[in-house]
């Protein structure tokens, strides 16, 4: 489904960011990532840690897109 039809159906609304946001939530999605790489860490917690990267990354996405 496109932003175009997520709009239209009401379920995400325009918001208006700077680049520092968008950049900052892709520094939290690299950081996110290097800690899913930590030596000693349970598989649960590299998921939970992949995930939250993944999240954050698709936010600074959707922040840039407006």
């Amino acid at each position: 489904m496109s932003c175009e039809e997520l709009l239209r159906e009401g379920r995400i609304r325009r918001h208006a960011t700077s680049g520092e946001d968008i950049a900052a939530g892709l520094t939290i999605a690299q950081a996110r990532l290097g800690d899913a790489g930590i030596d000693g860490l349970s598989a649960d917690g590299r998921f939970i840690f992949a995930c939250d990267a993944a999240r954050s990354a698709a936010e600074a996405v959707m922040a840039a897109e407006g």
